[in-house]
């Protein structure tokens, strides 16, 4: 192989002194990276579960009032109706949570329907 093919073929960053990397250690750290990344996932999730569970239900009443004044434009009322159905797309996600997608990716996809 000559010089040229070399330097197309590695890259640039890899030919520089002193870069030789050790494959154990970065497959520890990708390990540690992810575990981190697992650990706050999770508390994320809780934080977001028990977010939810604190806006109040909405009597039927209330639901159709918000319906009326969100689709006269208003935006607070739109929110609040936003907000009081995620405790349905949790439900709903709960259902089909063991058919191989992930929890929270049900839930987002939900939460994008509102």
């Amino acid at each position: 192989m000559n010089e040229k093919s070399f330097m197309e073929i590695v890259p640039r960053d890899s030919r520089e002194p002193g870069c030789v990397t050790d494959p154990v250690s970065n497959a520890s750290e990708a390990k540690s990276k992810a575990a981190w990344a697992g650990e706050d996932s999770l508390s994320l999730t809780r934080r977001y579960l028990n977010d939810v569970g604190f806006h109040p239900l909405l009597s039927a009443q209330e639901e159709r009032s918000l319906s009326r004044r969100a689709r006269q434009g208003e935006q607070a009322a739109r929110q609040r109706l936003i907000e009081s159905n995620l405790r349905l797309v949790i439900k709903v996600a709960l259902r089909y949570a063991g058919r191989g997608l992930p929890f929270m990716d049900l839930v987002e996809e939900g939460n994008l329907g509102l």
